[in-house]
Parts: C-alpha cells; structure tokens; sequence
C-alpha cells in the first residue's frame, strides 16, 4: 500500500474503531441509497462498487486487521471526511451521544396491543444531529419525534400483533450518522400469556361399585368446569352400550354432566371399566367408569340335603367330551341316596359351575 491508501472507513462513513455491528449496518444503510435498482443517479453504481470492496475488506476480520495497520501509518488518528469538512474529532476528544433511557422496556404487554416509548438522543455538541435509524427486528418502529438545540426525541413503537403471549422479545435500533458513529437502542417486551380456558373434570374416577344386574339404572354426576379464563365449550364421548350421558355437548364455566349406567346388559360375577371422553377448547381427558357385577347364584337346597348336588349338577354346561362323560357319571351316581361327591370330585363341580352360571 501507498500513500493513496483508499478510506475505507470514510466510504462506509464509519468510526475506524467501529464494532462489526456499526459496520455492517452502515454498510447496509449505504446499499439501500446507492444500489442501482433503487438509485436512478449514474454514479450510483460507481459508488455501489466502492461501499461493495470496503464492505468486503472491514467486513472481514483479518482483513480489517491488516487494513487498519496501514491505515493507521498513512492516515495517523484523525480521520478526514473531505477536503471541505473538519476532522470528525478534534484533539481526540470524540463527540458523544448520550440515551435517556439506555433501554426501552415494555412488561405484560397484552398480544395485539401498540406500545410507544420516547428516547431521548443528546449530543455532547450543539448542532443539527443527521443520521439514520434502522430497526433491526419487523415488529420495531421508529421516528424522529422532536428536535432540540442538542438533542433528538426518538419515539420507538412496539407492535405485538405477530408476537406470542408469555414470550419476551428483545431487539434493538440502530442510530448511525457520520459525526457520532453508531448506537444502539436496546429495545424489550414481554407479551402477556393469553386468557384461554383450561379443563377441571371432578370427580377423576366414577366408581359404581358392586350392583346387580336386577338393579335399576344407576347416575353419577360428573363436575365440568373452566379453571381458567375466557370461552368454555366442549362435547362429552361414551362408546359403551351401558353408558349413557343426559348431554354430549356443553357450554359455560359450570356444567354438571349426569353419567348413567344400566347394569341389565352386564355379566354376573365380572368387573368392567368404561370410559367417558371430555373434550373441550380448554383441554381432553379421560374418566373411567368401575363396575362390578355381583355373581348371581340360583336357588339351591341346602347343602346338607340330598337334593344338593344334583341341583347343582343340573346346571352344569360341559364344553368338552371328558366334561360331559364326568357330568354324566356324576348324574348318574346322584340318584344313589346319601351319595355325596369326593373332594376332587366336588372341586370340579363348583368350578363348572361358576364358569357355566355366566353364560
């Protein structure tokens, strides 16, 4: 390099001790002016080609890093924007911006809602402050809301129409002019959770307990309600034929869902659990319905009398050939008066009987 070092600092209009950020979004700023699809001046594509090779040498960090040795023999530490403009600092006493706030804060902001806020930009110098803003995030605005001797009134808005409830989004405007360099306004929201309803079932579990199949249908009441906030509407699900709901649809926080069982198309002697679907814009569950069916046994005479094992016999359903040879043999030795079978004998018996009693 030579004496004619090009500036690349001044091209990008940048501070030679800018962060990346400041960097790039100059460079960024520049390119929206001087591209050639948005700038009809026929020097605009000479001066797209000059921001394009300082962008690609300080936006580069090793290259920066060689470039600024250089630029620091041939140009010293001042920097010289043009031959009718004064240095951008004078005995390296930099001007300075100052922000009142340094953040932009916005806390439960409700989803949908537009929120403003004001930052004030001083100047260490008294002057007409030129420069260009460039929120870095969609849902961030800004503009010039007043100017003062030394100072700039920048109003950031806030619109959290896109954003979701219960998150906090943080952003940032970037404040860039050739005298003052960049800052950065540090901007945050957090968006409120959203009102939605949520589903309470009571009781978890309906237990009928033990019943006969002789009794009459049987209703439990099950509590439907909203724990939390806003519209409140769902559907109740049976898919059991002895189950049964007095409605299978539901609307408002408080609904009593009357559940009823008819035990006449059960089995004796077994235990059965159903289930009752509750679906609602709040949430889904389950809950179980327990029954247990009480075994019913026939009128038998008494055990100690000779007419009770063959009671009993006569209700036997033998399923197999060794079953109905036993059954027959049983029969058979009954008609003997006092006959009473062997233990073995009276094991297997009671067991058909149990078994057939159910079908």
């Amino acid at each position: 390099m030579s004496k004619k070092l090009v500036d690349y600092y001044r091209i990008l209009q940048v501070d030679p001790e800018a962060d990346p950020d400041v960097v790039e979004a100059a460079y960024k700023r520049l390119a929206r002016k001087y591209h050639p699809d948005l700038n009809p001046d026929p020097d605009a594509n000479q001066r797209m080609q000059e921001i394009n090779l300082a962008y690609e040498v300080l936006g580069d960090p090793q290259k920066r890093a060689e470039y600024h040795q250089e630029w620091q023999r041939v140009y010293g530490s001042r920097y010289h924007v043009s031959a009718t403009q004064g240095p951008l600092w004078v005995a390296d006493i930099r001007p300075s911006l100052t922000l009142t706030p340094a953040e932009v804060r916005f806390d439960h902001v409700q989803r949908g809602q537009v929120v403003e806020a004001d930052v004030t930009l001083s100047m260490s110098r008294a002057g007409r402050f030129r420069g260009e803003m460039m929120p870095h995030q969609s849902w961030i605005r800004a503009k010039v809301a007043a100017r003062r001797k030394d100072a700039v009134v920048i109003r950031i808005t806030v619109d959290t129409t896109d954003l979701r409830g219960g998150v906090t989004y943080q952003g940032r405007v970037a404040i860039t002019s050739l005298l003052y360099g960049a800052v950065f306004i540090p901007v945050r929201v957090t968006v409120a959770p959203e009102s939605r309803p949520i589903l309470k079932v009571e009781p978890p579990l309906l237990d009928a307990g033990t019943v006969r199949r002789t009794d009459a249908p049987i209703e439990m009441t099950l509590h439907v309600q909203n724990a939390g906030e806003g519209e409140f509407e769902g559907e109740i699900r049976v898919k059991h034929a002895w189950l049964a709901v007095d409605r299978d649809e539901f609307k408002g926080d408080r609904n009593e869902i009357v559940v009823t069982l008819t035990p006449s198309g059960l089995k004796p002697g077994r235990s059965y659990t159903g289930k009752i679907e509750v679906i609602s814009n709040g949430g889904a569950t389950t809950v179980p319905v327990k029954v247990m069916v009480q075994q019913e046994l026939p009128d038998l005479p008494p055990p100690d009398s000779d007419e009770y094992w063959p009671a009993i016999l006569s209700y036997l359903k033998p399923e197999n050939a060794w079953e109905k040879d036993f059954v027959a043999q049983m029969k058979a030795l009954s008609t003997m008066r006092g006959w009473r079978p062997a233990s073995s004998q009276q094991s297997t018996i009671l067991y058909m009987f149990a078994r057939d009693l159910d079908k």
